[in-house]
């Protein structure tokens, strides 16, 4: 007589509850951990770098990465990262030495129309170069206390408020902050000259219009310094994000890089954290540097 096959029976709610349990298997350090495009695309589980990089602080974050960064083996991603901020100073050191030019031209010559050249050579030396060397330190701060965070963070920063942050960065230094102090370090220098009267400042209204002269005398120029420091600065936004996010994703897949990017980072001390020591130095500068707090 065969033997009769008892029905199995399947019970729907045990195999609900065993497969939510396998859902929580995963611990909470791993639910931290914001994976990028790449491990999110295969489910994978993240390096032994994002790991450590997850555990850090939001500074930690920016100062471990920087070195990693600067010794990158990929020398197009390192380059796409690293040389907007070159550009960026290269470009806002030339429209601050415009509108010094200008300046000095309408302060020292009564004619705004001077050419570039003959205003340096004619003109004192000293606003120029004041204007050019603010600028350039102003740029840096800006670029170290708004940008770097936001690209050196774990998290995939927002594209449109980096590009309209440098671009505003831009502005700020190479134009605004000669553009509203060259005119008081100018007028100084009028007034010391022994063999020459002119007549001082005897309000505040007189003293905050003064600002209003630099403006006169650049007015015919700052349409193309405003143009110009736009397309720098979204050509070098778009040209960092594209760096931040090739090297970021591939710290997910090329274990090797990140390990021999860190082995070098280990033995070297990157050239920015040397100007950054340089700059806590000084008194104004110093306070605006990310991480005073800590070396203080």
């Amino acid at each position: 007589m065969a033997t009769q096959k008892l029905p199995v029976e399947v019970d729907p709610l045990s195999i609900w509850e065993r497969s939510a349990q396998l859902k929580e298997e995963e611990s909470a350090v791993q639910k931290a951990i914001v994976r990028s495009s790449v491990a999110e695309r295969f489910s994978g589980s993240r390096s032994q770098v994002w790991q450590t990089l997850s555990a850090m602080s939001a500074h930690d974050q920016a100062a471990f990465m920087s070195k990693l960064v600067v010794n990158w083996p990929y020398a197009s991603e390192r380059r796409a990262l690293n040389f907007p901020l070159h550009g960026a100073l290269l470009s806002t050191c030339v429209t601050a030495s415009v509108v010094a030019s200008k300046i000095n031209s309408e302060f020292f010559l009564m004619n705004n129309r001077t050419p570039f050249f003959e205003s340096i050579k004619q003109c004192p030396k000293s606003p120029f170069v004041f204007g050019v060397y603010t600028a350039g330190i102003s740029l840096y701060v800006l670029h170290q206390t708004f940008i770097t965070k936001q690209l050196y963070a774990e998290e995939r920063p927002c594209s449109s408020c980096v590009l309209t942050q440098n671009v505003v960065n831009g502005l700020t230094a190479g134009i605004a902050v000669p553009l509203l102090s060259l005119p008081y370090l100018s007028y100084y220098i009028l007034l010391q000259r022994k063999n020459e009267n002119f007549p001082k400042v005897s309000s505040y209204i007189e003293f905050l219009t003064l600002s209003w002269e630099g403006i006169k005398a650049c007015r015919r120029v700052l349409p193309y310094l405003i143009g110009f420091h736009v397309l720098a600065g979204s050509i070098g936004a778009y040209s960092m994000l594209w760096g931040r996010n090739r090297i970021f994703d591939t710290l997910d897949v090329d274990a090797d890089a990140a390990s021999r990017a860190l082995r070098t980072a280990s033995e070297t001390t990157p050239f920015r954290q040397k100007i950054d020591k340089l700059l806590k130095k000084l008194p104004l500068y110093g306070r605006l540097i990310n991480g005073d707090d800590d070396d203080l």
